[in-house]
């Protein structure tokens, strides 16, 4: 018997036992026992039901591996086939721990990852305007502005307490990834935030400071569902999620002239590699930005 957590799993011993569905089961089991959070579990339980489905029964190998690394590149991008690969790695690397199956090299799809395309400003409009709507329309418009203003992770936003907020100096202290960081917000998201807080004196200074209509602290997956409402409710037709946001407003900035470690600090990004991923720039973006910072603009 082998112990993953509280999970007795007993060592397969038969070709049945073997088998990918079977062993897929024992690692969904053990991560539920683990306490992983439900999104987590539904990444693991959608990617390796993929994998599952095109090894149609035929025990895990090297090759079985490399052919399923083939298939994900030529049906998804780079970026998208790893994601795949990634929760067969997590699976492979759990089986070999537990003695249930030898290591396996997973190796990834290389290539260019293909950043999502941001909102344009019609879209933008669009959301905020269905955001401002119905009975928490005041903490929909505080949300959507702080994360197009910022461009935060939605973890970011869901763990904000009343104590990150700064108003005399307009910033919020985000703890992300890379650690904890100062970012700053304009007028109209201290507008929109003081209006949001103005009716709610109950909220103290550890309270959440965005909260579900129940009072609890507002999720990445409760940011999910509301970004799909409004999305509905605006009638987008483009792909709108939370993320988005902070991929749109770090494009915006660089857009608007912005340099690259500058977006990299406020987005909390732990190397400019990754903040590069965020330009969108045409021809007439940079002509926009040298008219505007061209020494020759002081030249007498």
């Amino acid at each position: 018997m082998l112990s993953a957590g509280n999970l007795a799993v007993k060592a397969p011993d038969t070709d049945r036992e073997k088998s990918p569905g079977l062993l897929i089961s024992f690692f969904l089991d053990s991560c539920e026992t683990k306490g992983l959070t439900k999104s987590t579990l539904k990444y693991y339980r959608e990617k390796l039901q993929v994998y599952n489905s095109f090894l149609s029964g035929r025990q895990i190998t090297g090759e079985g591996i490399a052919g399923f690394t083939r298939h994900l590149s030529k049906t998804n991008n780079p970026q998208a086939a790893n994601c795949y690969l990634r929760a067969v790695k997590v699976f492979i690397r759990w089986a070999a721990d537990q003695g249930l199956h030898p290591l396996l090299k997973v190796p990834m799809v290389k290539g260019r990852p293909v950043p999502p395309t941001p909102l344009n400003l019609k879209n933008a409009q669009r959301l905020l305007d269905a955001a401002r709507k119905g009975p928490l329309g005041d903490r929909n418009e505080a949300i959507i502005l702080t994360m197009l203003d910022t461009g935060c992770r939605p973890s970011e936003l869901c763990n904000l307490k009343m104590t990150d907020v700064t108003f005399d100096r307009c910033t919020l202290l985000l703890d992300g990834k890379t650690g904890t960081r100062s970012v700053p917000f304009g007028p109209s998201v201290k507008k929109s935030l003081l209006a949001y807080l103005r009716p709610r004196p109950f909220l103290n200074e550890r309270s959440p400071l965005f909260q579900t209509q129940d009072g609890m602290a507002m999720t990445p997956t409760t940011l999910v569902v509301l970004f799909r409402r409004l999305r509905q409710s605006a009638g987008i037709k483009e792909r709108c999620f939370p993320y988005l946001t902070r991929h749109s407003a770090g494009t915006s900035m660089l857009q608007n002239g912005a340099d690259l470690e500058t977006v990299r600090k406020l987005l909390g990004h732990a190397s400019i590699t990754t903040t590069q991923n965020y330009l969108h720039l045409n021809v007439g973006d940079v002509a926009r930005v040298q008219r505007r910072t061209s020494m020759v603009n002081v030249l007498r």
